[in-house]
């Protein structure tokens, strides 16, 4: 019956169900806009100023993962790593110079996990040292192709047609972190560090 106008009962029920869809879009639009409007301070944090602020920041991070000692727990068909404990009195290899740090949050548009790149650069006659603290593993596999790069790109991160001469090893002693990469040029005495969380 075209043109039949609505009862009272049937007019605000429909008043209710359009209430009611407005509402949810609502619940999931506002969540975006207020991630949206956050603090980009709050999204990606970067070790900025002089070198000496620089070294300090990265080796602190470094030194807190340097001195985890790991448990691994098996679990039917994987493997659960966690922090046992502290080992005290332990320092880092050597000393590191050219020092970067960059933390991307899970919560940037663009990640879903955070996301930590460091790079430093260590005397070449140190690259043992460092390399004996870690595990070889096999080079990392590209994600569609293409490096784990941070966005927008950074100048100190490696390159492309540099990632073929790097060494990789287990990311859990220098990050903390079971995903990533530790990547090391023993010609250079660069070292990359590449993790990140799910």
């Amino acid at each position: 019956m075209k043109g039949k106008r609505l009862n009272k009962g049937q007019e605000i029920k429909s008043q209710m169900i359009q209430a009611m869809f407005k509402f949810m879009v609502a619940l999931t639009i506002i969540p975006w806009i207020l991630a949206g409007c956050g603090n980009p301070v709050d999204l990606e944090k970067e070790a900025t100023g002089a070198e000496e602020q620089r070294v300090a920041t990265v080796e602190e991070y470094l030194l807190k993962n340097v001195a985890t000692v790991w448990h691994a727990e098996t679990n039917n068909y994987s493997v659960i790593w966690s922090r046992a404990a502290q080992k005290p009195g332990v320092t880092l290899p050597g000393k590191i110079a050219d020092p970067h740090f960059l933390y991307v949050s899970a919560n940037s548009f663009r990640n879903d996990g955070d996301q930590y790149y460091v790079s430093f650069r260590v005397p070449v006659a140190d690259v043992d040292k460092w390399t004996a603290i870690l595990e070889p593993i096999k080079p990392p596999q590209r994600y569609n192709g293409e490096l784990m790069l941070p966005m927008p790109p950074r100048a100190w991160w490696v390159k492309d047609e540099h990632f073929s001469r790097l060494a990789f090893y287990d990311p859990r002693t220098l990050a903390g972190l079971v995903n990533g990469w530790v990547g090391v040029d023993r010609e250079t005495g660069e070292i990359f560090v590449y993790s990140f969380t799910m």
